[in-house]
């Protein structure tokens, strides 16, 4: 299921692996997705891409996507990358079923308003500010230990909201203006 938000902000916002600097992917990125990539070949990387690719494409045509899609994409295609994912995808399953409800909620949230960024084939830059606000004001909702298990999970999550340009931006957090723009570009 995490596997399904870190391919989406990886492939809207620039995978986090190019570009380090793009908080909002990184932010969903947790260590183990992190070690995962690492661990495929130079081939299996290039037939991830293509697999990211062929998910973002059919979400960008309004094909209404679950977690598990972007795994099943790799079956046919590639069965040597599917085994890996899918054994990938269940680990990460029983890490996120380990954590608070209302961490598992945020994460579910998060994921359903991915699929609201891509109208028509088009970026909703409305939807991408609606996502970033929630992120911050769910997040100052949560209780301590909440947030700790948000941050463990997520380690990077922590130094996107600390970033002045996210700050700045949750002052105003109307569209995606300049300030947001420093965080995903």
């Amino acid at each position: 299921m995490n596997l399904l938000v870190a391919a989406i902000f990886l492939v809207t916002c620039t995978p986090a692996y190019v570009r380090p600097e793009n908080l909002m992917a990184r932010a969903f990125l947790n260590d183990e997705q992190a070690q995962f990539y690492t661990t495929l070949t130079l081939h299996e990387r290039v037939e991830f891409s293509t697999v990211i690719m062929m998910f973002r494409n059919a979400m960008a045509s309004g094909v209404d996507l679950q977690p598990r899609d972007l795994v099943n994409f790799a079956r046919n295609k590639y069965p040597d990358l599917y085994e890996k994912l899918d054994k990938q995808q269940k680990k990460v399953d029983e890490m996120e079923s380990a954590l608070p409800p209302v961490v598992q909620q945020f994460i579910k949230d998060r994921r359903s308003e991915v699929r609201t960024w891509f109208p028509n084939g088009g970026v909703d830059t409305k939807a991408v500010a609606r996502t970033a606000r929630l992120i911050g004001s769910e997040i100052a909702a949560m209780t301590v230990p909440e947030r700790q298990a948000l941050f463990n999970y997520y380690p990077h999550m922590k130094e996107l909201l600390e970033n002045p340009h996210f700050k700045a931006f949750m002052l105003e957090p109307d569209d995606l203006n300049e300030e947001l723009r420093a965080v995903i570009e």
